[in-house]
């Protein structure tokens, strides 16, 4: 058989292509192959499904409904402005949570050695752009439906139907190209810049927590949705809603519809380009802390520590015993080491902020505070250390199964751990709190 000439083979674009399709194939049949044996998330999926695309329907059926004004609103739009401002706000959450998973689990790749030793990085990129806009359709395409099924009903008219498709695979894939590249840009940041990766945890808790204060006091997170919905009306992911409504009573521009179509190769290419370029660097980086020892710290504060953890233990240890004494002291050494596992603890507090701006303000303590301080370290000393005690063991779990420590002496171990810390702090900030309201000196006791 003889080798093809030069002329008969194929392109590095064509090459490039084929390959790309290939590794995203792959990709996206490992991922959906995961999630179908997670029971738990298809369920969510299903009940995303009917959450979301059951308002999402019911909204459009309004819209279509009304025959061209949104009388539900308190401002009146057309219902091509409404399809405008919503559609490219959808979009906007949708590129915000590509975002998110390109900095998570989607920023690597599954065997990446293997895979960059034998692909060129362009090939890899393509492939990892390929899964993402398939996975992503998953969610679009149903949402879409439901959107057109719903006006379809609400106007009686069935004809843009056909464009649901086009529009779902568009702005899925111009949502894909925009954001994967931005999250792989701030994964690089965080994990490859010492500074930010050495301080990313304090730094995150700090910005999030600003940024939700500013939201509050602000009165925007409470209409967020209102406050983009008309910039993104002229944003270019509004043209998406030309195209879906296109051949509608709904006066889509045909123009508009054109260049949302334009939208795709054009960002697409962009896309490649940069994420490749993105992705040489950081995907040819080996992380900053991997293996690093930080400098700052001193070796004599770690044994200062360990001696401190043993004198507790032995005194545990002659009251609920050795073994019991040991799990505890352990699960505060897992929490010194991954303090950003607690900081689901502190969630409840997001909705004090309301609280916390009045005081701030007013300098006056609300009434209820004690209460909900009482409750908040009545909860959080509860689950503390205790929401997933096994899987918090990791490769000790074996040794821990194995030994001679009872079941109901692991549980006592991990709750006596949130005990120790919390009841004493939790009796300190309550009773400041009671104080400072004031409380009757009954009720303050009682507290």
């Amino acid at each position: 058989m003889s080798r093809p000439t030069e002329s008969e083979q194929p392109s590095v674009a064509v090459q490039t292509l084929r390959h790309g399709l290939t590794l995203g194939r792959v990709d996206l049949r490992r991922v959906l192959r995961s999630s179908a044996h997670r029971k738990t998330q298809l369920l969510a999926y299903v009940v995303a499904f009917l959450i979301f695309g059951g308002l999402s329907g019911y909204s459009a059926y309004l819209f279509g409904r009304e025959g061209g004004v949104a009388a539900d609103l308190s401002i009146d739009y057309t219902v091509l402005e409404a399809a405008r401002g919503g559609f490219a706000t959808l979009w906007l959450f949708f590129a915000v949570m590509i975002v998110v998973r390109a900095v998570g689990r989607r920023g690597t790749l599954d065997n990446d050695v293997g895979v960059l030793s034998t692909v060129p990085t362009r090939e890899a990129v393509l492939g990892v752009l390929v899964s993402e806009f398939c996975r992503g359709l998953t969610y679009v395409l149903p949402l879409f439906v439901a959107i057109a099924v719903g006006y379809s009903v609400g106007a009686g008219s069935y004809t843009f139907l056909a464009t649901v498709p086009v529009a779902a695979v568009a702005a899925s894939a111009v949502a894909v190209a925009v954001a994967y590249p931005v999250g792989l840009a701030v994964r690089h940041v965080i994990t490859r810049i010492e500074f930010v990766a050495r301080n990313k945890g304090p730094f995150i808790f700090v910005v999030v927590n600003l940024a939700y204060i500013v939201l509050v006091y602000s009165d925007t997170l409470a209409n967020v949705a209102v406050t983009i919905f008309e910039p993104m009306q002229a944003a270019p992911m509004a043209w998406f809603a030309d195209l879906l409504l296109l051949g509608s009573s709904a006066g889509a521009s045909p123009l508009r519809a054109a260049l949302a179509l334009a939208l795709v190769p054009v960002v697409g290419v962009v896309s490649v380009v940069a994420t490749v370029r993105v992705a040489d660097r950081h995907w040819f980086a080996d992380p900053v802390l991997a293996g690093a020892e930080d400098d700052s710290e001193d070796p004599n504060t770690d044994q200062h520590d360990d001696n401190l953890l043993l004198r507790v233990q032995d005194a545990l240890g002659d009251i609920v015993g050795r073994g019991v004494a040991a799990v505890t002291v352990l699960a505060w050494k897992r929490a010194a080491r991954a303090p950003l596992k607690l900081l689901y603890v502190a969630y409840p507090l997001l909705f004090t902020i309301g609280y916390i701006v009045d005081i701030v303000q007013t300098g006056e303590v609300p009434s209820l505070a004690p209460v909900i301080a009482l409750l908040f370290v009545a909860w959080a000393g509860a689950v503390v250390f205790t929401l997933n005690p096994l899987g918090d063991q990791g490769s000790a779990l074996p040794a821990t199964v194995l030994s001679r420590l009872s079941g109901r002496e692991f549980v006592g171990a991990h709750v006596l751990a949130g005990a120790i810390v919390t009841v004493p702090l939790g009796t300190l900030v309550v009773a400041a709190l009671g104080l400072a309201v004031p409380l009757e000196s009954d009720a303050l006791v009682a507290v």
